[in-house]
């Protein structure tokens, strides 16, 4: 025991030292530090950029009774279809700003692309024709709002919400997206909007609330 720590003990630190290089990348220039070219940063660095391929298996789920679930509530009946075999490919993005941070403080930042492709070697004819089938999933909300044929008054709503969000001081054009949509006048169609746009403005999100609700029903009454 005596000989074997004389032996090794001066290499120790060594030891120790190529264990910390093979567990963490410090700086992404460094080309060898006399432990030899895989453990330099560089090297390190190049291998952990390069884009990695991973293998997915997908499968999907359709309704085969959607018309009983939107119509009648009833239970849905669900049909597997797969698997489909693909590729996840993710790339590592890291600009020369990051390359630098890193470099001088040790503290790496970055960002990854995730990319997928069909897996030529394993997704063979049956698993390609999966991908022409058709994809059924009811939605008993909408279903409901089509039954009141209250369709066009949600689409006002979400137009209306869309452009307060992202325009806000586009008020001709929600008003001309409540004409076309509604056929209704400028005057009516500008009450609309300001029934809404304007409690929003405001901050009052329960008075908007509640005018969504009266354009809704009165939607249900021009329609009926």
């Amino acid at each position: 025991i005596v000989l074997a720590w004389v032996l090794v003990h001066p290499y120790k630190d060594y030891v120790y030292d190529s264990v910390f290089d093979l567990m963490f990348i410090d700086d992404t220039v460094q080309d060898t530090d006399g432990k030899g070219e895989k453990l330099a940063e560089r090297y390190q660095f190049n291998e952990w950029m390069k884009q990695s391929t991973q293998q997915r298996t997908f499968s999907v789920f359709t309704v085969t009774n959607a018309q009983a679930v939107v119509a009648s509530g009833a239970k849905p009946v669900v049909k597997e279809l797969g698997a489909v075999y693909a590729k996840k490919l993710t790339t590592t993005i890291m600009s020369d700003a990051q390359k630098a941070e890193w470099d001088s403080t040790g503290i790496a930042t970055y960002r990854e692309a995730a990319a997928f492709q069909l897996d030529e070697g394993r997704c063979l004819v049956d698993c390609k024709a999966l991908l022409d089938q058709y994809i059924t999933i009811p939605n008993p909300v909408w279903a409901r709002v089509a039954d009141m044929k209250a369709v066009p008054a949600l689409v006002v709503v979400q137009w209306i919400g869309f452009l307060h969000q992202f325009h806000s001081a586009k008020l001709t054009a929600v008003v001309g997206a409540i004409m076309t949509t509604l056929g209704v006048s400028q005057t009516e169609a500008g009450a609309i909007a300001n029934g809404v746009l304007v409690p929003l403005g405001a901050g009052n999100s329960m008075t908007a609330m509640n005018n969504v609700g009266a354009l809704l029903v009165a939607a249900q009454m021009m329609a009926s």
